[in-house]
């Protein structure tokens, strides 16, 4: 999944320019000069939204009993 995200920050013109525009108070500089900065702030922003929209479609079950197991055979 990572690498779709990689992949859409990189080919996504059109969303990165609308994430520039949004967030262009931030960076100062045009777009041309900042390009790999703004690319990594893209990436981070859509892999946020890729695990929020994990966290509501799915429930974290956390097996006490095995990670208790895992505790005491890793610990020692």
């Amino acid at each position: 999944m990572e690498a779709k995200i990689w992949n859409k920050a990189s080919t996504d013109e059109a969303g990165l320019n609308q994430f520039y525009s949004t967030h262009k108070n931030k960076y100062g500089k045009e777009l041309d000069e900042i390009r790999g900065q703004v690319m990594s702030d893209y990436q981070d922003e859509l892999e946020k939204e890729w695990i929020k929209d994990l966290r509501e479609k799915n429930t974290i079950k956390v097996r006490e009993k095995v990670l208790r197991k895992l505790k005491k055979t890793y610990n020692q």
